[in-house]
């Protein structure tokens, strides 16, 4: 299951995506944060803001392989974590 969460401030979104069963791992010294990551579960309904995001975080097989099938991201995009795909997308 894909979680989705968007965090707002004054001037910009982040929209995050992660597996489910990533949250509460840890990668090298950083755990996989229940405050950043969890939201709700990924629906279709979403997938016009994920479309549209400026900013994404992704991390996890399921969430990389969303953002792939939509064309939002390239292979060339994705960097590995102990194994673990994670995508920074900022578009300016």
């Amino acid at each position: 299951m894909i979680l989705i969460k968007i965090h707002s401030s004054e001037h910009t979104e982040i929209l995050t995506l992660c597996d489910s069963d990533l949250i509460g791992e840890k990668l090298f010294n950083i755990t996989i944060s229940k405050a950043f990551y969890e939201g709700e579960k990924y629906e279709e309904k979403y997938l016009k803001v994920l479309k549209e995001a400026q900013n994404i975080n992704a991390l996890g097989k399921e969430s990389i392989e969303l953002l792939l099938k939509h064309k939002i991201i390239t292979k060339e995009d994705i960097k590995y974590y102990d194994k673990i795909p994670h995508v920074q997308l900022f578009l300016i």
